[in-house]
């Protein structure tokens, strides 16, 4: 897991949990994951924001939280 990565759990500790315990993103999760996966995004996601299937399933794996 890079540092980028880890700082932005750091910051939103308590979003990450809720987001572990199946919960939705936080909007300012949300946002900082955004900008984390950007290039790794289909063009349709890197341009709408409100499209968070992806960053979810980005974020899960990253997390070893894969379903």
């Amino acid at each position: 897991m890079s540092s980028k990565l880890s700082a932005i759990i750091a910051a939103h500790a308590d979003a990450v949990k809720h987001f572990r315990k199946g919960g939705e993103l936080s909007e300012e999760l949300e946002l900082a994951l955004h900008a984390y996966y950007y290039n790794q995004l289909s063009t349709k996601a890197q341009h709408d924001v409100d499209d968070d299937g992806e960053l979810e399933q980005l974020f899960a794996h990253d997390l070893g939280n894969d379903e």
